[in-house]
């Protein structure tokens, strides 16, 4: 249990990292995969705590959104692991 959430986060916190980067078409291609991954372990995954997880990154992935808001956002989701 505790495993499919740390996975959930892991992939979330590397699909991140890859988007930011905004690095090789190889790297958006890994991105893309690490969310459908995602989706993969949210639909085995009985836990609400994954889907919060999982909307809460990729909403930061989805959207272009500005570097400060996204700083404030990051900041706020990892203060929650903290």
């Amino acid at each position: 249990i505790h495993f499919h959430i740390n996975l959930v986060v892991v992939f979330n916190i590397t699909a991140i990292i890859l988007k930011y980067k905004d690095l090789d078409p190889i790297f958006e291609r890994i991105s893309k995969s690490l969310v459908c991954l995602n989706l993969f372990f949210l639909i085995f995954s009985s836990f609400s705590l994954n889907i919060i997880f999982f909307f809460k990154y990729q909403i930061m992935l989805i959207h272009q959104i500005n570097p400060c808001l996204k700083m404030k956002l990051r900041h706020g989701i990892f203060s929650i692991f903290q």
